[in-house]
Protein backbone atom coordinates (compact mmCIF):
# COMPACT_ATOMS: atom_id res chain seq x y z
CA UNK A 1 0.00 0.00 0.00
CA UNK A 2 1.55 3.34 -1.01
CA UNK A 3 1.56 6.35 1.30
CA UNK A 4 -1.18 8.25 -0.56
CA UNK A 5 -3.53 5.27 -0.46
CA UNK A 6 -2.71 4.59 3.18
CA UNK A 7 -3.52 8.09 4.39
CA UNK A 8 -6.63 8.21 2.18
CA UNK A 9 -7.84 5.11 3.99
CA UNK A 10 -7.05 6.68 7.36
CA UNK A 11 -8.94 9.86 6.51
CA UNK A 12 -11.93 7.77 5.41
CA UNK A 13 -11.87 5.84 8.68
CA UNK A 14 -11.66 9.03 10.72
CA UNK A 15 -14.56 10.59 8.82
CA UNK A 16 -16.69 7.48 9.02
CA UNK A 17 -16.10 7.14 12.75
CA UNK A 18 -16.97 10.74 13.60
CA UNK A 19 -20.11 10.90 15.73
CA UNK A 20 -21.38 13.10 18.52
CA UNK A 21 -20.34 10.31 20.90
CA UNK A 22 -16.94 9.41 19.51
CA UNK A 23 -16.20 5.69 19.69
CA UNK A 24 -12.94 4.47 21.18
CA UNK A 25 -10.14 3.44 18.88
CA UNK A 26 -10.05 -0.35 18.60
CA UNK A 27 -6.71 -2.06 19.13
CA UNK A 28 -6.70 -5.82 18.53
CA UNK A 29 -3.51 -7.70 19.37
CA UNK A 30 -2.83 -11.29 18.31
CA UNK A 31 0.23 -12.45 20.21
CA UNK A 32 1.91 -15.13 22.29
CA UNK A 33 3.09 -14.78 25.84
CA UNK A 34 6.83 -15.43 25.40
CA UNK A 35 7.35 -13.71 22.06
CA UNK A 36 9.95 -11.00 22.80
CA UNK A 37 8.51 -8.62 20.20
CA UNK A 38 5.01 -9.06 21.62
CA UNK A 39 6.42 -8.31 25.06
CA UNK A 40 8.12 -5.22 23.66
CA UNK A 41 4.82 -3.94 22.29
CA UNK A 42 2.76 -4.69 25.41
CA UNK A 43 5.29 -3.15 27.80
CA UNK A 44 6.45 -0.42 25.40
CA UNK A 45 4.29 1.25 22.76
CA UNK A 46 1.03 -0.06 24.23
CA UNK A 47 1.94 0.91 27.77
CA UNK A 48 3.03 4.42 26.80
CA UNK A 49 -0.39 4.94 25.27
CA UNK A 50 -2.12 3.37 28.26
CA UNK A 51 -0.50 5.60 30.88
CA UNK A 52 -0.84 8.85 28.89
CA UNK A 53 -3.45 10.96 30.66
CA UNK A 54 -6.95 10.01 29.52
CA UNK A 55 -5.84 7.86 26.60
CA UNK A 56 -6.85 4.52 28.16
CA UNK A 57 -10.42 5.86 28.03
CA UNK A 58 -10.35 6.31 24.25
CA UNK A 59 -8.97 2.84 23.46
CA UNK A 60 -10.84 -0.45 23.24
CA UNK A 61 -8.45 -3.37 23.61
CA UNK A 62 -8.97 -6.91 22.36
CA UNK A 63 -6.13 -9.31 23.16
CA UNK A 64 -5.79 -12.83 21.74
CA UNK A 65 -3.01 -14.82 23.46
CA UNK A 66 -2.38 -17.63 20.96
CA UNK A 67 -0.17 -16.40 18.13
CA UNK A 68 1.71 -19.08 16.22
CA UNK A 69 0.50 -21.93 18.44
CA UNK A 70 -1.15 -25.08 17.11
CA UNK A 71 -4.04 -27.01 18.59
CA UNK A 72 -5.10 -30.64 18.35
CA UNK A 73 -8.60 -31.73 19.32
CA UNK A 74 -8.97 -34.69 21.67
CA UNK A 75 -12.68 -35.31 22.00
CA UNK A 76 -14.08 -32.26 23.75
CA UNK A 77 -10.71 -30.85 24.82
CA UNK A 78 -7.65 -29.49 23.06
CA UNK A 79 -3.89 -29.91 23.27
CA UNK A 80 -1.75 -26.89 22.42
CA UNK A 81 1.81 -26.66 21.18
CA UNK A 82 3.49 -23.27 21.24
CA UNK A 83 6.34 -21.63 19.37
CA UNK A 84 8.37 -21.02 22.53
CA UNK A 85 7.49 -24.26 24.29
CA UNK A 86 5.23 -25.44 27.09
CA UNK A 87 5.81 -22.39 29.30
CA UNK A 88 4.40 -20.19 26.58
CA UNK A 89 1.26 -22.32 26.42
CA UNK A 90 0.93 -21.89 30.18
CA UNK A 91 1.36 -18.13 29.84
CA UNK A 92 -1.22 -17.99 27.05
CA UNK A 93 -3.71 -19.84 29.24
CA UNK A 94 -3.16 -17.55 32.24
CA UNK A 95 -3.58 -14.42 30.13
CA UNK A 96 -6.62 -15.81 28.31
CA UNK A 97 -8.29 -16.70 31.60
CA UNK A 98 -7.53 -13.24 33.00
CA UNK A 99 -9.14 -11.59 29.96
CA UNK A 100 -12.22 -13.80 30.13
CA UNK A 101 -12.71 -13.63 33.89
CA UNK A 102 -11.82 -10.00 34.57
CA UNK A 103 -13.50 -8.72 31.35
CA UNK A 104 -12.69 -5.07 32.07
CA UNK A 105 -9.55 -3.99 30.21
CA UNK A 106 -8.69 -1.68 33.08
CA UNK A 107 -8.23 -4.82 35.15
CA UNK A 108 -6.79 -7.33 32.70
CA UNK A 109 -4.39 -5.09 30.77
CA UNK A 110 -2.40 -4.04 33.89
CA UNK A 111 -2.29 -7.72 34.90
CA UNK A 112 -0.94 -8.80 31.50
CA UNK A 113 1.48 -5.87 31.52
CA UNK A 114 2.78 -7.08 34.90
CA UNK A 115 3.17 -10.65 33.62
CA UNK A 116 4.93 -9.60 30.43
CA UNK A 117 7.29 -7.42 32.47
CA UNK A 118 8.41 -10.45 34.47
CA UNK A 119 7.85 -14.22 34.35
CA UNK A 120 4.49 -15.09 32.83
CA UNK A 121 4.44 -18.58 34.34
CA UNK A 122 5.51 -17.64 37.88
CA UNK A 123 4.32 -14.10 38.57
CA UNK A 124 0.55 -14.58 38.28
CA UNK A 125 -0.22 -14.53 41.99
CA UNK A 126 2.23 -11.71 42.68
CA UNK A 127 0.84 -9.58 39.87
CA UNK A 128 -2.75 -10.27 40.90
CA UNK A 129 -2.05 -9.40 44.54
CA UNK A 130 -0.29 -6.16 43.62
CA UNK A 131 -3.33 -5.10 41.58
CA UNK A 132 -5.98 -6.20 44.07
CA UNK A 133 -7.18 -9.02 41.79
CA UNK A 134 -8.31 -12.42 43.06
CA UNK A 135 -5.77 -14.89 41.65
CA UNK A 136 -7.67 -18.07 42.57
CA UNK A 137 -10.32 -17.99 39.79
CA UNK A 138 -7.68 -17.22 37.16
CA UNK A 139 -5.46 -20.05 38.38
CA UNK A 140 -8.36 -22.51 38.51
CA UNK A 141 -9.38 -21.50 35.00
CA UNK A 142 -5.86 -21.89 33.58
CA UNK A 143 -5.54 -25.35 35.11
CA UNK A 144 -8.98 -26.65 34.18
CA UNK A 145 -11.41 -27.35 31.38
CA UNK A 146 -12.69 -23.78 31.34
CA UNK A 147 -9.29 -22.42 30.37
CA UNK A 148 -8.87 -25.12 27.75
CA UNK A 149 -12.10 -24.04 26.06
CA UNK A 150 -11.24 -20.36 26.36
CA UNK A 151 -7.88 -20.96 24.70
CA UNK A 152 -9.66 -22.83 21.91
CA UNK A 153 -11.73 -19.68 21.35
CA UNK A 154 -8.49 -17.71 21.01
CA UNK A 155 -7.26 -20.27 18.48
CA UNK A 156 -10.46 -19.98 16.44
CA UNK A 157 -10.30 -16.17 16.44
CA UNK A 158 -6.65 -16.22 15.37
CA UNK A 159 -7.12 -18.87 12.70
CA UNK A 160 -10.09 -16.98 11.24
CA UNK A 161 -8.10 -13.83 10.56
CA UNK A 162 -8.43 -12.48 7.01
CA UNK A 163 -5.79 -12.04 5.81
CA UNK A 164 -4.22 -14.82 7.87
CA UNK A 165 -1.56 -13.65 10.29
CA UNK A 166 2.00 -14.33 9.16
CA UNK A 167 3.85 -13.15 12.27
CA UNK A 168 3.36 -11.85 15.79
CA UNK A 169 2.61 -9.40 17.18
CA UNK A 170 -0.24 -8.96 14.67
CA UNK A 171 -2.05 -5.68 15.27
CA UNK A 172 -5.37 -4.61 13.77
CA UNK A 173 -6.67 -1.08 14.28
CA UNK A 174 -10.38 -0.16 14.06
CA UNK A 175 -11.18 -3.42 12.26
CA UNK A 176 -9.23 -2.21 9.20
CA UNK A 177 -7.85 -5.11 7.19
CA UNK A 178 -4.29 -5.65 8.38
CA UNK A 179 -1.58 -3.69 6.60
CA UNK A 180 2.08 -3.03 7.32
CA UNK A 181 1.65 0.76 7.58
CA UNK A 182 -0.73 0.55 10.54
CA UNK A 183 1.30 -2.30 12.04
CA UNK A 184 4.47 -0.19 11.92
CA UNK A 185 2.77 2.87 13.34
CA UNK A 186 1.18 0.92 16.19
CA UNK A 187 4.37 -0.89 17.15
CA UNK A 188 6.47 2.26 17.05
CA UNK A 189 4.05 4.85 18.44
CA UNK A 190 0.59 3.61 19.38
CA UNK A 191 -0.10 6.78 21.35
CA UNK A 192 0.15 9.02 18.30
CA UNK A 193 -1.92 6.59 16.21
CA UNK A 194 -4.75 6.39 18.74
CA UNK A 195 -4.76 10.16 19.18
CA UNK A 196 -4.75 10.68 15.41
CA UNK A 197 -7.70 8.37 14.83
CA UNK A 198 -9.83 9.43 17.79
CA UNK A 199 -12.61 11.69 16.56
CA UNK A 200 -13.73 13.16 19.86
CA UNK A 201 -12.12 15.75 22.09
CA UNK A 202 -8.52 14.69 22.56
CA UNK A 203 -7.52 13.88 26.16
CA UNK A 204 -4.58 15.68 27.72
CA UNK A 205 -2.24 12.77 27.04
CA UNK A 206 -2.60 13.31 23.30
CA UNK A 207 -1.03 16.73 23.51
CA UNK A 208 2.17 15.22 24.84
CA UNK A 209 2.41 12.55 22.15
CA UNK A 210 5.56 12.53 20.07
CA UNK A 211 4.83 12.69 16.32
CA UNK A 212 5.15 9.44 14.43
CA UNK A 213 8.34 9.20 12.41
CA UNK A 214 8.61 5.88 10.55
CA UNK A 215 11.86 4.09 11.25
CA UNK A 216 14.00 3.20 8.25
CA UNK A 217 14.40 -0.40 9.51
CA UNK A 218 11.64 -3.07 9.48
CA UNK A 219 9.60 -3.72 12.60
CA UNK A 220 10.52 -6.70 14.79
CA UNK A 221 8.19 -9.68 14.45
CA UNK A 222 8.28 -13.47 14.69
Amino acid sequence: MNSITFFTVLLFVVAAAATSNAPPVKVALYFESLCPYCQDFITGSQHKAWVAEGVADIMSLDYYPYGNAKETQNGTSYTFSCQHGANECTGNLIETCAIKILQDQKLWYPFIYCLESGDVTKDGKTCATSLGINWDPISACANGTQGNQYEHEMAVATNNLVPAHTYVPWIIINDISHNDDLQNWAQQNLLSLVCYLYTGTKPAGCYHAQPYRPLPTPISVQ
